[in-house]
């Protein structure tokens, strides 16, 4: 991942009426950082759980490779290329995250 995944992704998420309303730190074993993401008028709470671990250990969020929805590993996104697949997988993942209990 890089700082331009996570751009496009927190602009994503806020054209879709998300609010980032807390950036937590990882978990020191497998997860870079999480997002707590909310509407406006603070309902439909979601937790963002960024993946990131190689050999060395837990990766700083901006070069985690992937992240999915706490509670649910079905809705995840990986963070490729940014001219080929991200795009897609991002508009995607957003408008599932968006179906998400409502």
């Amino acid at each position: 991942m890089s700082i331009e995944h996570l751009d496009l992704l927190k602009r994503n998420l806020a054209e879709s009426k998300w609010i980032i309303d807390e950036e937590l730190q990882g978990n020191d074993y497998d997860i870079s950082g999480y997002w707590v993401v909310i509407r406006p008028n603070g309902t439909n709470e979601h937790t963002i759980v960024f993946e990131g671990l190689d050999e060395a250990g837990v990766l700083p969020m901006e070069k985690s490779y992937a992240c999915h929805i706490q509670g649910n590993n079905e809705l995840s996104l990986y963070f490729g290329n940014l001219k080929n697949t991200f795009p897609l997988e991002l508009e995607a993942f957003v408008s599932k995250l968006s179906l998400e209990n409502t």
